[in-house]
């Protein structure tokens, strides 16, 4: 594995993907992990909005992390890897799934952001359209 990655061995059949955003290569995520993760966050963002409710509003100060991290806790049960301060955004994980991925790279042979990148974000290649 490369160096700025946070899987361990445990993952090491599952797809590797590398986030621009969190600056590691993160386990990319099926779409029945997504899944579970999605019901997780609507339950994490009910309990967001009863906060609310009980403490004047929406400029009430949430207790974010408190609130969220079962979603961290899914994920790291699904994956074995914790992106707890590695992303401050639980919905975040929600984008490592491999669907929402480009093909590899044609240089480096990391997976592209999108199916439409012309430019490696891992290792800087452009692809040559010519």
């Amino acid at each position: 594995m490369c160096e700025g990655s946070l899987a361990s061995e445990a993952v090491s059949d599952q797809d590797l993907g590398f986030c621009g955003i969190c600056g590691v290569e993160v386990p990319l995520l099926s779409q029945a992990q997504v899944n579970e993760i999605e019901r997780t966050c609507s339950s994490a963002l009910e309990k967001v909005r009863a906060y609310r409710a009980a403490h004047g509003g929406p400029d009430a100060q949430v207790p974010q992390a408190e609130l969220f991290a079962p979603v961290y806790e899914k994920h790291l049960d699904l994956t074995g890897v914790d992106l707890r301060g590695v992303t401050t955004s639980a919905h975040h994980i929600l984008i490592h799934q491999k669907s929402c991925l480009g093909p590899p790279c044609w240089s480096c042979g990391k997976l592209l952001r999108s199916q439409y990148d012309r430019h490696c974000s891992e290792c800087g290649a452009e692809k040559n359209l010519g």
